[in-house]
């Protein structure tokens, strides 16, 4: 366990911890705040390819729901004849079951990774900011958790960041899963239901996790999902062209 954890450090945590001390350091203002929104961006623009796969996987089962739902109909008494024709569907469509699921997973240890960044490297001393730091790295003493032009405490909880977190996840959700109009979901099918946890439940979940963290992490979680929010917007009005 102590070398997995050891790896761990090794291979996300310090990258990670020194690419926002680098920001921080070289960006024209030296705000901590700033830093972990270009940090932020920068991992998005990195997981870019795995989230497009995401997105065009989750579109494709959006569409084809009509057609599952006919399926689990038509063999409702026999469930593995019903798993066995869906995934003659998902292979005519050319669909990966988990394909939405897969890129997600690939993330986690960066995501967890930021996390322990925003939870412990925000506040370690100068000694233990030292040990992590690459040698050519200038050492930029105490960090300030003072931050966005001293109005937030990055290690004090934020009530506010929660809330614009879960309006923003609000926002995505509902785009996500928008569907289009050759489609169509009848109440309280499979989709519909997913579609009313993602869109109502996730966002008062993304407050409550939130609010319980460090504000640094609720910067984090509000910037990353309106950098999802545009992501969407383009993919939607891709698929919207497609359709038409």
């Amino acid at each position: 366990m102590e070398f997995l954890t050891a790896i761990f450090h090794t291979v996300f945590y310090q990258p990670i911890l020194n690419v926002l001390v680098a920001l921080y350091l070289f960006l024209p203002i030296r705000d901590l705040g700033i830093a972990i929104i270009f940090l932020t961006i920068l991992v998005r623009i990195a997981f870019y390819p795995l989230t497009r796969s995401a997105m065009r996987s989750q579109g494709a089962l959006q569409e084809i729901q009509p057609k599952i739902q006919e399926l689990r109909q038509q063999h409702k008494n026999d469930p593995q004849i019903a798993g066995r024709a869906m995934m003659a569907l998902y292979r005519e469509h050319g669909i990966s079951p988990f394909g939405s699921i897969l890129p997600v997973l690939v993330q986690l240890p960066i995501l967890f990774a930021l996390f322990r960044v925003f939870l412990s490297g925000l506040t370690a001393s100068p000694e233990v900011l030292a040990a992590d730091l690459y040698a050519f790295l200038p050492h930029p003493g105490a960090l300030s958790p003072h931050s966005l032009m001293g109005a937030v405490d990055l290690t004090a909880r934020s009530p506010i960041l929660a809330g614009f977190a879960g309006i923003a996840q609000f926002v995505q959700s509902s785009l996500a899963f928008r569907p289009l109009r050759n489609t169509s979901a009848k109440k309280g099918d499979m989709t519909t239901m997913l579609s009313w946890q993602m869109r109502y439940l996730f966002p008062v979940m993304t407050v409550l996790f939130a609010a319980s963290l460090p504000a640094g992490i609720a910067l984090y979680w509000v910037v990353t999902t309106v950098f999802s929010v545009g992501q969407q917007l383009v993919f939607n009005r891709e698929r919207a062209q497609k359709v038409t």
